[in-house]
């Protein structure tokens, strides 16, 4: 083990070139690769085609047999190769050279139809015959995948023995190295310890000798092709992207195996699926299919099904339900002459089940569900996720077939086992879409029955209920933008690290020995390792025990660490304790045709009501109204009219029904998904208003009723946040007023740059012609980052924000801040500088800079900000705050400003309106956040946030939601611009673009600056 962490040290070291941002050169690779790999296919269907010899020598037919079946298995034939090398067993004789060599292939063909048992029994004794390191490699893979855990050590300890003897009798040669290191990393993650056997992964290809590639190329890339696999198990999915792409390109003009080069497409093609890239992942998923069809590779083949299920598998995530099903018919029907490979490895997909719902095939679906969940039940018992998952969708095919009560009782039966299990994991994006479909059909039939017979008898309240439900969901999505690495960055001690290192391990020992179970019960009754399966049973029986041991103990002793990774739903009730007086909670849930409002008031029943507004319609609206608050605009003539009729009906459809819950109150607490995540309730007028004629630019928006004039509008993620907010203490009054980043340098053309913008006391606009400053934040020197058309793109392309270092200096000065202490800008906003500070004592923190999510620069895999490049600072970080890293901040800060554009964006479809940085920072110690919601019009920022600061300073009472109210409504009211030369007002103010991009996120109780 040693060795071998010496040889992942040395290949850390090496530099680490992120993948571009897009596919193209892969499918480049691909679509040349379908060509270079006819050759291959061409010579494996000569070989059988090859008429058998017409001899009675039984070693020419052992020979001839062998060869077909070898022929057969590379072309993914497994069921064709495993006749034709049982027939050739059946002609070779022991004493022969070769035998143990046709009895450790015959193994490999057993097993790749899933007879366990026959494979095991043959790679034994291939080594009765003969003893070789290879030999034992393949019997530690069996017994790993078997899940007998303990014949894999014996196995291993014995092999590796031999590689040790070999090596002291002819020297160090690499492959007993090599064979030895592969049997370590093999146990190891049969044990779920795969960051342990990263670095035996990494020692086979160090030693992988240049000559060897060249004679053994696909040898060096199955390796390749394992550490890539091992990477994505750690959820290193940059890093596994790397790995499979260098694999694509190497290879690109071999003639390789078809086998090897679908695996390897395969596995690119899920990891980009794990990254929620849905349509990278789908196209390089069709181009594997397409190559393999090109290739002749046989329709009954496993890995074409298992092409085709990958596929439909992305389908099902783009919700193209009736495209999925056509690859799902397309793999079933390919495989008629193996149905019962196709019913134990592929009938039980969870995608197909969705699929099946979806495309109104009903009863089919309600079969095929009804048999799993038993199944799943037998197998992995009531409180395993993929039995409540086949539960929801039986309860969703109940609904469907207008059996309410069945269905009431499946959901209520499946979804706390699925919310509370899902809490804890790393989610693909499939798998998570698939939970909020269950989720939503629940939240539907529930909004139907409210105060119905139904309802009645089921002795509980829908209303409630499915207000939890509508947390949970929001819960989840927070989930799914806290990968991994980020909730290991969350941790902040010794006894909590080792506390989740020992869950986490749990969890994919669990994984595995559920797979194992499943493929081992998949097998014939005569193929099954009776007493393997009762082991793995009573393993996963104790290590569910005492994973949620240790759940439990995270929870009692780490709770703030157990509130991120396992929110828990919070009740009306609960909610209505954290309320205080002149405060409304306001949930909105948007789901596919309905949208559920609820408003409620610190003491009393809830408002309740739905809309019949789904994520399209919704979508398309808010898109709409966002054409006049984000246009980039030159000039002031370039800003469009905002449409106050839309507005309005949105606001008549979402707010107006619970009205009666909210009229009168000072303060709105809103949580907001999907569409609406992108868009500030402040600025829906409460009234119809039709603009007219103005002599000043924008005057006539002074007298639109915005939502703003009648009650202050915070944002909050979701119930539970606002509830584990509400209990923050109040920091220490002595903390320092503030620092502030800004105007980082991203290359050195940049830096050296003579010109010193001046200061911009005042935007000093005559006519509609003069330019208009808005920061366009997420802009490149290639262009926006939202151009689809930039193959890759860099930190050193991000265009300079200069404008940004004088929004830092004005909030310093407002709030009393050292400017040479407290404000860092150019090469000073640098990410070392944010890490070493002490950042607990400061009630104000601010960045403005570019705000970047997953996928704007080569590798970002989350969301961050962007600080001065490397190159400037000369440290040796990477210029990036990155969600991970700001999780390991300590803040105590009252504000934590992004003047970013994007910050407050969503991440993806149906995402919640605070980005991960927003998360991050709360985790980190922050009580609220002031986020942008587009590109910010220089002055009106700075006077926004400015003002806001100010009304709390000179009303130390004044809550931060309704200093936010104050400074916009002394915008939108004030004098507007003004002429340099005649003093007269050029424009108002009250247009939204100015006033509207700044949300307060968090809670609004009152803490002093």
């Amino acid at each position: 083990m040693a060795e071998a962490k010496k040889v992942t040290v040395k290949m850390s070291k090496e530099s680490f070139v992120p993948p571009p941002r897009r596919i193209d050169d892969i499918l480049s690779v691909l679509d040349q690769s379908a060509q270079d790999n006819l050759s291959g296919r061409k010579k494996f269907r000569e070989e059988i085609e090859k008429p058998p010899p017409q001899t009675d020598n039984q070693a020419s037919l052992s020979v001839y047999y062998n060869r077909r079946g070898h022929a057969f298995m590379q072309l993914g034939l497994f069921s064709e190769a495993l006749a034709d090398l049982r027939l050739a067993m059946t002609y070779a004789s022991s004493s022969d050279d070769q035998y143990h060599k046709l009895l450790f292939w015959l193994s490999y063909a057993e097993f790749g139809t899933g007879n366990f048992k026959a494979a095991i029994e043959l790679m034994e004794r291939s080594l009765r015959v003969k003893e070789r390191p290879v030999t034992y490699k393949g019997l530690v893979k069996l017994y790993a995948r078997a899940g007998d855990l303990e014949a894999a050590q014996r196995a291993a300890n014995r092999g590796i023995s031999l590689c040790d003897l070999l090596r002291k009798q002819k020297g160090g040669r690499e492959w007993p190295i090599i064979h030895a290191a592969a049997m370590k990393a093999m146990v190891l993650e049969a044990q779920g310890k795969f960051a342990e056997a990263e670095p035996h992964y990494r020692q086979i290809l160090q030693n992988w000798s240049l000559s060897m590639r060249q004679q053994y190329p696909l040898g060096f890339s199955i390796n390749k092709l394992y550490l890539t696999r091992n990477l994505k198990n750690q959820d290193r999915l940059i890093e596994a992207e790397i790995q499979a792409r260098e694999i694509l390109h190497v290879a690109g003009g071999l003639d390789r195996e078809s086998v090897l080069f679908a695996n390897t497409v395969g596995e690119l093609g899920e990891i980009l699926l794990r990254q929620g890239r849905l349509q990278a992942a789908g196209k390089i998923i069709r181009t594997s299919v397409r190559i393999m069809e090109k290739a002749n590779v046989s329709l009954d083949s496993y890995v074409m099904a298992e092409g085709r299920m990958q596929l439909g598998e992305v389908l099902t995530a783009e919700q193209e339900y009736d495209a999925a099903m056509q690859q799902f018919d397309l793999a079933r029907s390919g495989m008629r002459q193996n149905q019962y490979l196709y019913e134990n490895f592929f009938a039980r997909n969870p995608a197909l089940m969705l699929a099946l719902l979806r495309s109104d095939r009903i009863q089919e679906a309600a079969q095929r569900i009804f048999a799993i969940h038993a199944q799943n039940r037998r197998l992995l018992g009531d409180k395993h996720y993929l039995t409540a998952e086949a539960l929801g969708f039986r309860g969703m095919a109940h609904a469907l077939q207008k059996n309410s009560k069945q269905a009431l009782q499946d959901f209520s039966t499946a979804l706390p086992i699925l919310i509370q299990t899902s809490s804890g994991e790393t989610f693909s994006c499939d798998r998570k879409m698939r939970l909020r479909i269950i989720l939503e059909s629940y939240l539907d039939l529930l909004a139907k029955f409210q105060g119905s017979q139904l309802e009645k008898d089921a002795g509980s309240d829908a209303i409630a209920e499915a207000f939890k439900l509508a947390d949970a969901l929001s819960g989840s999505t927070l989930r799914g933008a806290i990968g991994a690495s980020t909730a290991r960055a969350a941790v902040t001690s010794d006894e909590l690290a080792d506390l989740v290192r020992q869950e986490q391990d749990a969890q994919k020992q669990l994984r595995l020995m559920e797979t194992a179970l499943k493929d081992n019960l998949a097998a014939p009754a005569e193929q099954q390792l009776s007493e393997v399966i009762e082991k793995l049973k009573t393993k996963i029986d104790t290590l569910i025990r005492a994973r949620q041991v240790l759940v439990d103990e995270i929870h009692t002793r780490f709770p703030k660490y157990a509130e991120l990774i396992h929110p828990r739903p919070v009740s009306i009730s609960r909610l209505q304790e954290h309320l205080l007086r002149g405060e409304v909670f306001i949930s909105i849930y948007t789901a596919e045709d309905h949208s559920y409002i609820w408003a409620i008031p610190p003491e009393g029943e809830a408002v309740f009501s739905t809309a019949p507004f789904g994520r399209n319609r919704l979508s398309k609206m808010v898109t709409d109204l966002r054409k006049s608050l984000d246009p980039k605009p030159i000039t002031l003539g370039d800003i469009p009219e905002f449409d106050t009729s839309l507005a309005y009906d949105l606001y008549c459809q979402l707010l107006k029904p619970v009205e009666k819950g909210w009229n009168g109150v000072s303060d709105l607490l809103i949580v907001a998904h999907g569409p609406l995540g992108q868009l500030p309730f402040a600025l829906l007028p409460t009234a119809p208003f039709s603009l007219g004629e103005e002599q000043i630019p924008f005057s006539q928006y002074r007298k639109v009723p915005w939502l703003i004039r009648k009650a202050s509008v915070t944002r909050l993620p979701s119930a539970s946040t606002f509830v584990n907010l509400r209990s923050v203490a109040a920091g220490d009054f002595g903390r320092k007023a503030f620092a502030g980043f800004g105007d980082p340098f991203f290359n050195r053309r940049q830096l050296s740059e003579t010109r010193r913008e001046e200061e911009k006391t005042e935007m000093l606009l005559t006519s509609q012609e003069r330019p208009l400053y808005v920061r366009g934040i997420r802009v490149s020197e290639k262009g926006t980052l939202d151009n689809e058309k930039i193959i890759s793109c860099t930190l050193d392309q991000l265009n300079r924000l200069p404008d940004t270092s004088t929004e830092i200096k004005y909030i310093a000065e407002t709030l009393g801040a050292d400017p040479d202490r407290d404000v860092f800008l150019g090469k000073r906003a640098s990410e070392q500088q944010v890490k070493s500070m002490d950042l607990s004592d400061r009630k104000v923190v601010s960045f403005a800079t570019h705000a970047l999510v997953p996928g704007d620069l080569d590798g970002l895999d989350q969301p961050a900000l962007e600080l001065s490049a490397p190159s400037i600072v000369g440290d040796q970080e990477d210029g990036l705050l990155t969600t991970e890293e700001i999780f390991r901040l300590k803040l105590n800060a009252d504000w934590m400003v992004l003047s970013a554009c994007n910050t407050g964006a969503a991440e993806g479809k149906g995402s919640e309106a605070v980005s991960g940085l927003g998360r991050a920072f709360f985790y980190a110690g922050t009580r609220a956040i002031l986020v942008s919601m587009w590109p910010v019009e220089t002055t009106s920022a700075r006077k926004l946030t400015t003002g806001l600061f100010r009304y709390q300073q000179e009303d130390p009472t004044l809550s931060r939601s309704r200093a936010l109210q104050k400074s916009v409504l002394a915008l939108i009211d004030g004098p507007g611009l003004k002429d340099q030369a005649s003093g007269k007002v050029a424009a108002s103010y009250a247009h939204p673009l100015f006033w509207a991009p700044f949300i307060i996120v968090g809670e609004s109780v009152i803490h002093t600056l």
